[in-house]
């Protein structure tokens, strides 16, 4: 629609959400800036939508990291389901883990996060689920 001109009022809202809920790695930015042909203000809004995925990942792990886990966990389980970003749910799944022991109410997050898990990242094959141990070869059979 970009390119041929076609400019609606809720374009750069619809472009923000569809940062948010897919740019969830480098390699999945750039296929989205890619479908932006160019259009600058697409291409810029889906930047901004990488970015502040970074920040929000970047704040939940420095509060898990300085004793907060469970505001950690708390801010990427609201965030990942408000954006339904899978990289945010897939973090907030790997930080409950790795500090549940050092959380006040691991067992109220975890359903949240399992849910949204299923629901928005196995689904869509992204996710940690979705990836292959390094240096590993996908068999089909």
């Amino acid at each position: 629609m970009a390119r041929q001109d076609i400019e609606l009022s809720e374009m750069d809202l619809l472009m923000s959400q569809l940062g948010l809920r897919f740019c969830s790695s480098k390699s999945a930015t750039e296929v989205m800036l890619a479908m932006a042909e160019g259009h600058e203000p697409s291409s810029r809004l889906m930047r901004e939508a990488n970015a502040r995925v970074f920040a929000i990942s970047e704040t939940a792990m420095r509060q898990a990291m300085r004793g907060d886990a469970q505001a950690g966990v708390q801010l990427l389980v609201e965030q990942g389901g408000l954006t339904l970003n899978a990289k945010l749910i897939d973090m907030a799944a790997l930080v409950l883990k790795r500090y549940r022991d050092r959380m006040s109410d691991p067992s109220a997050l975890a359903p949240r996060i399992e849910d949204l898990q299923r629901r928005y990242v196995q689904a869509s094959g992204q996710g940690l689920k979705a990836a292959r141990a390094a240096g590993g070869m996908a068999l089909r059979g």
